[in-house]
């Protein structure tokens, strides 16, 4: 009767051991799926980062400024209507 429990207590222990050992898999598994989905995700903002500071940089462009002036009606002043200060 005795071995018949030690024999039991064994596989009751195996049994929790692997059980545990397969969810801790599962878990790493789950987290390693979080973790290349967090890095997909810093990759596409990375990419939108960088079509934005493009964008930024084409739309603070001296062509760029001037066609915005120009459909606004603002033109270059005249020469003569400039001051220069500090001047002696």
């Amino acid at each position: 009767m005795a071995e018949n429990s030690k024999r039991t207590f064994k596989i009751v222990s195996i049994s929790i051991l692997l059980l545990a050992m397969v969810w801790q898999h599962i878990q790493a598994t789950r987290l390693g799926y979080a973790v290349e989905n967090s890095r997909r995700q810093a990759r596409i903002l990375k990419s939108r980062i960088g079509s934005l500071q493009m964008e930024l940089e084409t739309s603070l462009s001296p062509a760029q400024l001037t066609l915005r002036a120009g459909s606004l009606g603002m033109v270059p002043a005249p020469p003569q209507s400039l001051r220069i200060l500090g001047a002696s």
